[in-house]
């Protein structure tokens, strides 16, 4: 089975409190879908490049 979730891409990124705004930190992220902490159920690996400044 294939399921789609869209994630959007906020949810990469980390406050700048130098820049006073929100950035992306590129690298490889992990999602996993769970019913519990103790449940994980599928894991799926996300690649983020660039850095966008807001």
């Amino acid at each position: 089975m294939e399921v789609t979730v869209p994630v959007e891409r906020r949810a990469y990124e980390v406050r700048d409190e130098e820049a006073y705004g929100w950035r992306t930190v590129p690298g490889t992220y992990t999602v996993e879908a769970a019913r519990s902490l103790a449940d994980i159920r599928a894991t799926t690996t996300v690649e983020i490049t660039g850095d966008q400044s807001k």
